[in-house]
């Protein structure tokens, strides 16, 4: 192989064979692993070749490999604290499909496939000329089909949010709403170690009883859609997830249905932090490359949720360009939303709002403000939305018992009149509190994913100031509280809804927020 060859990370199908390329310079040596089938042995282990760039490099002439699957075997250098040695094999971290074992490990293979073919007909991405027109729909995917209610098929959460004949679409258009911001589809770490229980790598359970991570905020890969909502996926302990490969055509599908009936696909996307205790490829390719390291190379984690990713890094910023370009061009969507953003630099931030909006002029990027830092005004000096956490606060409140807000008549410390009538305005910059340069730039929210629903959090202010008021009391019981309430509840959640609809700037309800849904607290 010429020492000039012209890599693309990842795996590529070109005239004359498959090439694979893999960024991992501090290693010794590089194995590329080949699969007939995900649970088979290895048909065959090659010694990839290293650039001095510290590109590992396979061509594989001609096509046999079409549709096996693929993993690298890595032998790390010895002592360094900026390389993540693993004795398991990883996938590709450029993977654009992945199949997994149900572990906390993942045990991840990749496919080699070409792009899935596929008919979008009259179906095109949709276009706002103005940001504000968006009632955007926040919700996961599988929230919308799995109760029994929604009359879904039970195909897999992709298809059954095309079908179902209550839930899923069907209920978007009967809302009304013209976008849905599913929380994340990237392939993500889905099983978490048991709770308590220290693993190989060291780390420790101590944030999650259930072991399962169900909203999806620690990805994985970035270009691979999330196969455990495809049809035949299981999440049984150890059962293989993805290995018939359907997920992109009913991503697709999906995305394309919404289209045809004038709804935008925003994704959420986690491109602060990554996923910390499976075989995460970019931990264990190039931790220096990707990862944001104190000197003695042990991750930082000022996202609080994982490992965080270092933007200013060459790697990571390519990472990053080319995952947003694979979403926009493959599948089509129109616009993502950026988990904590806040930890992303500028110059990342100004080269991806170009690439992306070369590509979908009428791309929406959306930011969650903070992490790290906390910066709406920069992001709306760039033209991009951010979610508008001073509303959401001075409305509802940020506490259900200590810190509420206007809607149960109680004012926020320096909240005054003016402040409460520029966030109805959209929260201006030139007037009291302002964040944004234009009111489209404000999503305003009093509900999302994180803690409590609007409806438990009005439920859980109430019970307490009846039991306060109640405590003398004994006799009185609990069933009577909560059953007293829920009227109550109904008419401060459409107070509430009232106020986020005529605020100005851009509207997002949470799945259930229409009904007072109550949910167990993540």
């Amino acid at each position: 192989m010429p020492a000039n060859f012209p890599y693309k990370l990842g795996c590529t199908f070109h005239e004359d064979g498959i090439r694979f390329a893999l960024q991992s310079p501090l290693a010794d040596q590089v194995n590329l692993c080949i699969y007939r089938e995900y649970d088979q042995d290895a048909l065959i282990r090659l010694p990839m070749q290293r650039s001095s760039e510290g590109i590992w490099q396979h061509v594989e002439m001609g096509f046999d490999w079409e549709n096996c699957w693929y993993t690298y075997s890595i032998q790390s250098p010895t002592n360094s604290a900026f390389f993540e040695a693993s004795k398991f094999e990883i996938a590709d971290p450029y993977a654009l499909y992945v199949a997994n074992t149900n572990h906390y490990l993942g045990f991840y293979k990749a496919l080699i496939k070409r792009p899935t073919p596929f008919d979008w007909s009259e179906s095109t991405q949709v276009l706002f000329e103005n940001p504000s027109d968006l009632i955007i729909y926040e919700a996961h995917i599988k929230d919308l089909v799995a109760h029994p209610s929604a009359k879904a098929e039970n195909q897999g959460a992709y298809l059954d949010f095309i079908e179902a004949r209550k839930g899923g679409l069907h209920h978007l258009k009967q809302l009304g709403v013209n976008a849905v911001e599913f929380l994340p589809l990237q392939k993500f770490a889905y099983y978490e170690p048991p709770f308590q229980q220290r693993i190989e790598s060291g780390l420790k359970n101590t944030w999650n009883p259930t072991s399962v991570n169900y909203w999806g905020y620690m990805t994985s890969f970035f270009h691979a859609p999330e196969t455990l909502y495809a049809s035949g996926a299981k999440t049984d302990p150890m059962a293989l997830v993805g290995t018939n490969p359907s997920a992109e055509y009913e991503l697709k599908s999906l995305i394309k249905a919404c289209h045809l009936e004038g709804i935008a696909v925003i994704m959420d996307v986690v491109y602060n932090h990554a996923s910390q205790y499976d075989l995460n490829p970019l931990k264990y390719s190039d931790k220096g490359g990707y990862y944001r390291l104190d000197h003695q190379g042990n991750y930082l984690n000022d996202s609080w949720t994982g490992n965080d990713l270092d933007t200013t890094k060459e790697a990571t910023k390519q990472l990053i360009f080319s995952s947003v370009k694979h979403w926009l061009t493959e599948y089509k969507v129109d616009g993502f939303r950026f988990d904590l953003a806040g930890i992303l630099d500028w110059s990342c931030i100004d080269e991806l709002t170009e690439l992306a909006r070369s590509i979908h002029p009428g791309v929406m990027l959306i930011a969650e403000p903070w992490g790290g830092e906390y910066k709406p005004t920069g992001f709306s000096e760039r033209n991009w939305p951010s979610w508008n956490d001073t509303l959401r606060n001075t409305f509802k409140g940020y506490d259900p018992v200590h810190q509420r807000g206007i809607l149960f008549g109680e004012w926020p410390q320096g909240t005054h009149r003016y402040t409460i009538e520029n966030l109805f305005r959209g929260t201006l910059l030139a007037e009291e509190h302002g964040l944004f340069h234009h009111s489209s730039h404000s999503v305003n929210y009093v509900e999302s994913h994180d803690g409590y629903t609007l409806g438990d959090f009005i439920r859980t202010a109430l019970k307490h100031d009846r039991h306060h008021h109640q405590q003398d009391h004994e006799q009185e019981a609990e069933h009577d509280i909560e059953g007293g309430i829920e009227q109550e509840v109904i008419r401060l959640q459409k107070l509430a809804g009232f106020m986020l609809f005529v605020s100005q700037g851009i509207c997002m309800i949470h799945a259930g927020q229409e009904w007072a849904r109550s949910k167990a607290i993540a």
